[in-house]
């Protein structure tokens, strides 16, 4: 997108200036009317919210409370917004300052003791909440995903600090936190160079921390008794980590592998910790004693590219071949006919296909370099230990173990798309659904206002054009903290009822070029479905950096719509293809949305060269 890279920049500014302006204080009351309010059960309902609030839930017939604005709900269902229970958005966590000492005076005499603030990878006295930034129109992307509520969590420490819970409403973030110190969290993992450098070094600075913490909760206490002794020193970690010692604040640990799962339980032992594990992608392999301690995961559904099944297809390739066997009744064994004799044109056919088979040979040798292939049985290796990674929510469930679901360091539109697999593979909807939003607001101990659509409970939750666990499932309308996000989303019907054009395919690589430069960097790699929806992936420059973004559209006949959605300084932009296909060629308007304003543009799009000439012809 040449002209979103020379647009975005100069419209920042006015961006800027345009949410600048004041917003309203309150949520106005609203009446959602002939909604769903579950997937079991389809009777249409009303929910009428009002100060922030469910204040109840009427049947689809009843008289409307006066003062309330109407919204048709019809066709929407009404499900509590979601809760993303591991992320980093809107912390960048800083590096620890490694030495809180006074330096050492080593010109007189050499040091005879060691530091006592060697804090390399370990910062447990930093918050989240103190440098909480999701720009000036919120977190979008996780609004458009059905999100309402975000653990913002430091990653990346042995001991990164303290995670808040904020949630997706577009607003000042003082008005977004919920909870402003919910979870420590930990990793086997330190920036920098120099000790500690090594998981045994993680493994004994973490301990040193503890230790120093005790001591320093132990001084503490004999300086409040009355009972004299060294006055302990002025530390937030050490603060920090005594919370962790007494429970008061649970330690979530970073984990994928069943290895480090066990270690952080024995480190958990060692000092009685309360913990739980983020990540989680071997969990499955120590289910019954997460179960049995009750020692709650945040999966984050990291299980990587899709390893090729080499089994798949076999079944019918093989009844393809048993048909055409039957299919020449006058066939006899071994390509004889009835009598024994050879079939008609059996030799000259022969003669034929030994010629080509030579003339083949000869060509291979010249152009094809032989390519290895692993054995079979190394190939279902490895897609049965890329399943075993994939369905680990499945087995969790199976054991009873509490998860939830976090997006981690991916976009909330990758980790719904994993999750709508897990559907697919087996798991419940009931269960899919409660880890997002039961359990998790369970777990960060706001049960009491989210997670449910029930009167009384805060009126975060979102309208969906279908079950979130569907391919095409989109949110229209979601509530935050009863304040109305219309995401706009576009007549279905219209968009992709007819279906593409015979013969036309848009799946491969494109460039696209605009009216604002004869010259384009702005690659887009397309997938398209029989029934025409798009997705796929724009690469483009901003600003002297490489940029990739997601790509969802449909092709309706020889009509093409397409959405891209980006985050530049902080803010959201979001931008429109329409155009139409012909002779190769896809050519129409692009539409760029900022908090500015919008900009419109005439685009055409080509495929690149390696494609050659697929479909469309």
């Amino acid at each position: 997108m040449t002209h979103l890279r020379s647009s975005l920049l100069v419209t920042l500014c006015a961006a800027s200036t345009a949410l600048a302006q004041s917003r309203a204080r309150a949520p106005e009351p609203y009446a959602l009317q002939g909604v769903q309010v579950s997937l079991d059960d389809d009777t249409p309902r009303t929910l009428i919210l009002r100060d922030g609030r469910i204040d109840s839930i009427l049947d689809v017939d009843a008289d409307l409370p006066p003062g309330c604005k109407h919204l048709d709900g019809e066709g929407l269902i009404a499900l509590p917004a979601f809760v993303d229970a591991y992320t980093h958005t809107g912390c960048e966590t800083p590096d620890p300052v490694i030495d809180l000492d006074r330096p050492a005076d080593v010109i007189a005499n050499a040091p005879i003791d060691m530091r006592q603030a060697n804090r390399k990878g370990i910062q447990p006295g930093f918050a989240s909440v103190d440098v909480l930034a999701f720009g000036e129109t919120g977190p979008e992307s996780h609004r458009e995903a059905g999100f309402g509520l975000l653990l913002s969590a430091p990653a990346a420490q042995i001991l990164s600090g303290k995670s808040a819970l904020a949630t997706t409403r577009d607003g000042a973030v003082r008005d977004a936190v919920v909870r402003a110190e919910v979870f420590q969290h930990a990793a086997f993992r330190a920036s920098g160079s120099g000790y500690p450098s090594t998981k045994m070094g993680y493994h004994a600075q973490l301990r040193q921390l503890f230790y120093d913490a005790d001591r320093h909760t132990l001084l503490e206490s004999r300086i409040a008794d009355g009972r004299g002794g060294t006055r302990p020193s002025f530390d937030r970690d050490l603060d920090a980590g005594a919370e962790v010692l007494a429970r008061r604040m649970r330690l979530v640990c970073e984990a994928e592998t069943v290895r480090d799962i066990r270690r952080w339980i024995r480190l958990a032992d060692e000092f009685g910790l309360q913990i739980a594990i983020s990540g989680g992608r071997e969990a499955w392999k120590c289910a019954d004693e997460l179960a049995r301690r009750d020692i709650p995961v945040f999966l984050t559904l990291n299980w990587g590219d899709e390893v090729d099944d080499p089994d798949e297809g076999e079944d019918e390739k093989e009844a393809d071949d048993a048909k055409g066997e039957a299919d020449d009744p006058d066939e006899g064994p071994d390509g004889e006919g009835e009598d024994g004799d050879p079939a008609d044109g059996d030799v000259a056919g022969a003669e034929s296909d030994q010629e080509a088979d030579e003339e083949g040979e000869q060509a291979d040798d010249d152009t094809d370099e032989w390519l290895y292939e692993e054995p079979l049985g190394v190939r279902r290796e490895r897609r049965r230990l890329w399943e075993e990674g994939r369905d680990c929510a499945l087995r969790l469930d199976e054991a009873e173990v509490r998860f939830a679901f976090g997006s981690g360091g991916e976009k909330p539109k990758a980790l719904m798309k994993n999750i709508r697999t897990l559907v697919k593979e087996g798991l419940g909807r009931d269960v899919a659904l409660a880890a997002l939003t039961t359990v998790p607001a369970a777990l960060l101990e706001v049960g009491a206002a989210f997670g449910e659509i029930s009167p009384g409970h805060n009126a975060t939750l979102a309208l969906w054009t279908r079950s979130p666990f569907k391919k095409k499932a989109k949110v229209a309308w979601l509530f935050v903290d009863g304040f109305a996000h219309d995401l706009e989303v576009e007549d279905e019907e219209d968009a992709s009822s007819e279906g593409p054009a015979e013969d036309l395919d848009l799946t491969g690589t494109w460039g696209l070029q605009d009216d604002s430069d004869e010259s384009s960097d702005s690659v887009l790699e397309l997938e398209m479905d029989a029934d025409g929806t798009l997705t796929g992936t724009i690469e483009f420059e901003l600003g002297g950096n490489d940029m990739s973004e997601d790509v969802e559209g449909t092709v309706s006949g020889n009509e093409v719509r397409m959405h891209v959605s980006l985050s530049v300084g902080g803010m959201d932009i979001k931008s429109t293809l329409e155009g139409t296909y012909a002779d190769g060629v896809v050519a129409g308007e692009m539409t760029i949305v900022t908090p500015g304003g919008e900009q419109s543009s005439k685009f055409t799009m080509t495929r690149t060269p390696e494609n050659g000439e697929k479909g469309g012809v």
